[in-house]
């Protein structure tokens, strides 16, 4: 979103798209309908920038994949992993975020992935 901010100009909305809860712990966002949402609204408002460059439209339907995935929706998850997946058929971590979901169920597979995406994070963060 940083980078989509840079290009494109935001207006104040007054209606709450994302909760965000802070407290000790690797989790500080919950990935839940919410965000899905915003994220659904953010294409809406910028769909010609966002679709004139495969690279950030295939960014932006990995994350509506895994955030439809973790707010069980898996319909949704999954035609946003494929529409990746025709973008860039070897991206492997949409192989395995439909992988995880599909095989282990929301629950375990949604705790491996904040589990992950937190060690990762603090890897890339040194």
């Amino acid at each position: 979103m940083i980078r989509l901010s840079r290009d494109c100009d935001f207006v104040a909305v007054p209606d709450v798209l994302v909760k965000v809860h802070v407290h000790q712990g690797p989790k500080l966002t919950a990935y839940d309908k919410g965000m899905a949402e915003a994220y659904e609204r953010i294409m809406e408002l910028h769909s010609d920038a966002i679709a004139s460059d495969k690279t950030t439209l295939a960014a932006y339907h990995y994350k509506m994949g895994w955030l439809q995935y973790h707010s069980g929706n898996k319909r949704a998850a999954r035609r946003h992993c494929l529409s990746v997946l025709r973008m860039r058929p070897t991206h492997a971590k949409t192989w395995v975020i439909m992988g995880m979901f599909e095989l282990l169920g929301q629950r375990l597979a949604g705790r491996l992935h904040r589990s992950v995406s937190y060690l990762w994070q603090k890897r890339r963060k040194g």
